[in-house]
């Protein structure tokens, strides 16, 4: 069972979500996640103590093997993407 605060985290990242597609129309894919990347660390940045920004940075790297990426074919809004080459742009 879902409780209250993983509820409202759930509904966050829809809303979040729903935001990045309508962003993607108008700007490059690629863009959008530079720029949510950049203001995520700034604010990871402005509330973290150092150690725990350090911490938080370093279990990304150690992560990121286990993130997985978007079925192309179910983001309908974006049929460009199929077009785009995501995967080498280091930020």
């Amino acid at each position: 069972m879902i409780d209250d605060e993983e509820e409202k985290l759930l509904e966050l990242y829809d809303k979040l979500f729903d935001i990045n597609i309508k962003l993607s129309e108008d700007y490059t894919p690629i863009a959008v996640a530079g720029v949510l990347l950049a203001q995520a660390m700034r604010l990871y940045r402005t509330l973290l103590e150092d150690e725990d920004f350090t911490s938080m940075v370093e279990m990304i790297g150690e992560t990121s093997k286990d993130v997985r990426p978007y079925d192309l074919d179910e983001l309908d809004d974006l049929d460009e993407l199929d077009d785009l080459e995501t995967n080498t742009t280091i930020h």
